[in-house]
């Protein structure tokens, strides 16, 4: 196989016809990416075919012909790397866009030309198309933006940001718009109150943005001369990296570094699929990402983990033991992160918060402020599992039981008990039905079928994978459970309902909930929209997980794992598209004939990060003569078918697909 190539567009605008503001230090920053990309790609032997549009060549026209032109040659073992730096705005969108957009407004990137008389931005609708059609070549797409999508802010004697408040007066026709013309003629997919949707694609990508949606990017002097803080502290991280860096591990490092330099900027992170954010930067290669908190020092409020009460950190004003957690080093490797014993220390939540905890280092560990570290936790006041660990291997019974008490973080959750009527779960040793296996039954269950995947082989090793599928499933119980009864904010203050997939009408629950039912030989799996709508009257943070039934949790749902709603505002999950799903042939098989899928809207003043709670589903199990393979049960996209202080709430929707045949 050839080597990989980048193929790179580079945009970087100071110089903007009147009557747009210059900047100074946007083309500085375009030209440290340049720099960076040069120096990478010696260094690597990775060929590099970069193209540059600076100050007047970024014309609108200009910057998408290199798309259409340039980033289309990429093949699939390519890397595209599209990069922005320059002013960000709003305009007012299309009626078509209204149900994706709560505030009737597109995010723009402006061009050189674009506030000319016959001028246009390019609309974020617009570059998503631009991204389909390269995403239709390479899936290996990063794109880096500095500048500011919209929001509001002050502005220090010593900075400029980078955004345009002047908004378009015009509302844009549709025909002006770049999007994609392979869908019906009206490029409609989907009627909404008698009118037409567009479905953007929503092309499998990285996204690097210097500030939440809302707030200002700025820059100011940086080196001795003018830089945007995101870009220069990005460049910094890269350059000083150790090894390898994933894109998760990447943003922690530079969103360190911005919040030490300014105020009210937070550099954000998207990938379509979450697994993305566990790649290696500009590289693709996938990584195992570890379940791992992050602990950074806020100038404000000091050293800060980002997990809170959201997150299922205990409220410590409750009078309970504080958490415990282990601090590691941002670069430890995942065998070094499940050994708390290498950890450089630890570290007691002293305050905790809906979105993130305080800490306090014990003796012993000394942080660098400049510095992001991993953390785990080491110990917790919480309600144990109860898992009865039992089975005709007597051998692989002590082995199990000597797996989960030489296993710190999996006793924080789960504990093992003797007798079977205290247990929720069981893990099996072998059976007549399954032997020299470890499997899991829940205690509820008639039938005593393995819940997920069975373990062939009764030794040490499996033995510990048999305690971490344990382990897993009490942290999804435990999130499933999580709940602020104390909250301001109603149950029903931000409601979820579910839509039929092709219809503007809300599906009717039955007394155990809403149900689908199906017949397999029909060939139509059942299919749904999901709508969120914020009636509380107060801005929230909305962020939804899918809670699978295989004991998974998808925060991606919505874009960028999470969004804020105004009051009134709503919103549709997966951009509007069917949701599908069936129960699986191996279910069936072993007589599971429905599934109980699990929607938990978690609504909050403050943002908070979702994908912390991202959980990879346990495959499934296997019947005695056919194997299977991991998927859950829910498709997303099919084609089928006042403020009063941090707060925040949860909810739960749950959806049962019911197999007739």
């Amino acid at each position: 196989m050839s080597a990989t190539s980048i193929y790179a567009l580079l945009v970087g605008i100071d110089k903007y016809l009147p009557p747009v503001p210059a900047l100074d230090g946007c083309v500085n920053d375009m030209r440290a990416i340049r720099d960076f990309l040069k120096k990478r790609a010696t260094e690597t032997g990775t060929p590099l075919l970069m193209e540059i549009l600076e100050n007047e060549q970024a014309t609108r026209q200009n910057i998408v012909s290199k798309f259409e032109t340039h980033l289309t040659k990429a093949t699939a073992n390519d890397v595209v790397f599209f990069y922005y730096s320059g002013h960000g705005s709003q305009e007012k969108a299309h009626e078509i866009f209204w149900a994706l957009e709560e505030d009737k407004k597109n995010e723009t990137i402006v061009c050189y030309d674009s506030r000319m008389p016959d001028g246009m931005d390019l609309a974020d609708k617009e570059l998503a198309t631009l991204l389909g059609v390269v995403a239709e070549k390479t899936e290996n797409i990063i794109v880096i933006m500095d500048c500011c999508n919209s929001g509001s802010g002050t502005r220090a004697t010593d900075t400029k940001v980078r955004n345009v408040d002047q908004l378009p007066e015009k509302v844009r026709a549709l025909d002006s718009y770049i999007l994609p013309r392979n869908l019906n003629s009206d490029r409609s997919v989907l009627s909404v109150s008698g009118t037409q949707q567009l479905v953007i694609p929503d092309a499998r990508h990285v996204a690097l943005s210097a500030a939440q949606s809302f707030q200002l990017a700025k820059e100011t002097l940086l080196g001795g001369s003018p830089r945007g803080v995101f870009t220069f502290s990005l460049i910094e991280v890269l350059e000083t990296a150790v090894g390898p860096m994933t894109y998760a591990d990447l943003m922690r490092r530079v969103r360190g570094l911005v919040t030490q330099r300014t105020y009210d900027q937070v550099p954000q992170l998207y990938a379509r699929d979450s697994g993305d954010l566990d790649r290696v930067f500009l590289n693709g290669t996938a990584t195992r990402g570890s379940n791992y908190y992050s602990v950074t020092h806020d100038r404000q409020l000091g050293w800060v983990i980002d997990a809170g009460n959201i997150h299922g950190i205990p409220d410590e004003s409750l009078g309970l033991a504080p958490t415990i957690i282990s601090v590691f080093a941002e670069d430890a490797p995942e065998a070094e992160l499940r050994d708390m014993s290498k950890a450089l220390g630890k570290a007691t939540v002293t305050e905790v918060k809906p979105n993130l905890s305080l800490l306090r280092p014990n003796d012993g560990l000394f942080l660098d402020t400049k510095t992001a570290y991993r953390a785990r936790i080491f110990s917790m006041p919480v309600k144990t599992l109860g898992v009865n660990v039992r089975g005709d291997v007597a051998q692989g019974v002590v082995l199990a039981k000597n797996a989960l008490s030489n296993d710190p973080e999996a006793s924080v959750y789960v504990k093992a008990v003797d007798k079977s009527s205290d247990a929720a779960y069981n893990l099996i040793a072998g059976s007549k039905d399954f032997p020299d296996q470890f499997y899991i039954t829940r205690k509820s269950d008639p039938d005593s079928q393995p819940l997920v995947e069975q373990i062939a082989g009764i030794n040490a090793a499996n033995a510990e994978k048999a305690v971490d599928q344990v382990f897993h499933i009490a942290k999804w119980e435990r999130l499933l459970e999580l709940r602020n009864p104390n909250s301001s904010i109603p149950s029903e203050g931000v409601k979820v309902d579910i839509y039929h997939a092709t219809e503007n009408r809300v599906v009717a629950a039955e007394k155990g909930g809403i149900v689908f039912r199906y017949k397999k030989a029909d060939g139509k799996a059942p299919s749904f929209r999901v709508k969120i709508t914020n009636n509380s009257g107060r801005r929230l943070y909305c962020g939804l997980l899918y809670m699978s039934s295989q004991y998974g949790v998808n925060p991606d749902a919505l874009p960028q794992a999470g969004v804020w709603l105004d009051p009134g505002a709503e919103v549709w999950a997966v951009r509007g598209q069917a949701i599908s799903g069936e129960v699986a042939d191996v279910l069936y098989r072993l007589g599971k004939k429905s599934v109980r899928e699990t929607f938990k809207l978690i609504s909050s003043t403050k943002e908070f990060d979702a994908r912390l709670m991202a959980m990879q589903e346990l495959g499934l199990p296997r019947d005695r003569t056919r194997s299977t393979t991991n998927t859950r049960a829910l498709s997303f996209g099919s084609a089928d078918g006042g403020d009063g202080g941090d707060d925040w709430n949860s909810t739960e929707t749950a959806v049962t697909l019911e197999r007739i045949d």
